[in-house]
């Protein structure tokens, strides 16, 4: 589809659905419930506007842009709903306009209300760069992440990096206080041979991909090593 306005009847909750493959480069979509619907087969979309007439459905499926259980794949496009990260090519991630539209782009990380979105290597070293710095415990401040939920939006590989763990001192200095839900995801492919930085107590700090937490971690699949750990 290159361009062109595809609109749906007033009781169709779907304007794409195939069984082949289909490339949508541009076009205007407006649909009911949904704009595409991958039931089956191959959809990639470069590019094109979306929008969904509901605000809700309380059938089998909420409304949304773009609906698929495999085979859909976005590079572009502009749409009226939050595009899920299951959906985004490859380092792509949704995207805010902050004028009620959304799009995809390369985000580490990102933000929508309390939530926090983490989708790279980059976005997880962030998050524990926020936990772990001692501002919040000299400063008597809370932590950014205290009482919020933290998902993991994509599986992320840390190709071999050392790691230092997410809440890295014992004693309360450092600690995480919030929800972390992977949501089925990975984190991999880590490693931890160094003993914290904080070498008063380095031989009592906790040693993982987390480390000191009061906050809940669930739905999260871990695969990394812990090496002769100094005292």
């Amino acid at each position: 589809i290159e361009n062109g306005t595809y609109i749906a009847g007033a009781y169709n909750d779907y304007i794409v659905g195939n069984y082949g493959v289909t490339v949508i480069n541009n076009g205007t979509f407006e649909g009911v419930y949904n704009c595409v619907n991958n039931f089956a087969g191959v959809t990639k979309i470069y590019g094109g506007t979306y929008t969904t007439a509901a605000t809700d459905y309380t059938g089998e499926y909420e409304s949304a842009d773009l609906l698929a259980k495999s085979g859909l794949t976005v590079y572009g496009g502009t749409y009226s709903k939050p595009v899920e990260a299951a959906y985004c090519a490859e380092g792509l991630c949704p995207k805010d306009n902050g004028d009620g539209t959304w799009t995809v782009s390369v985000n580490d990380y990102w933000q929508e209300g309390d939530n926090y979105y983490i989708a790279t290597a980059a976005g997880l070293k962030w998050f524990a760069d926020n936990v772990n710095t001692m501002e919040f415990y000299v400063n008597a401040a809370a932590n950014i992440f205290d009482n919020k939920t933290v998902y993991l939006a994509k599986n992320i590989d840390l190709a071999g990096a050392e790691w230092t763990p997410i809440g890295d001192y014992a004693f309360s200095r450092t600690i995480f206080r919030g929800v972390f839900d992977g949501q089925g995801y990975t984190i991999s492919n880590f490693k931890i041979t160094e003993a914290s930085s904080h070498t008063d107590k380095a031989s009592e700090n906790p040693y993982g991909l987390f480390g000191n937490i009061t906050g809940t971690i669930k739905n999260l699949n871990v695969k990394g090593a812990i090496i002769s750990i100094p005292n």
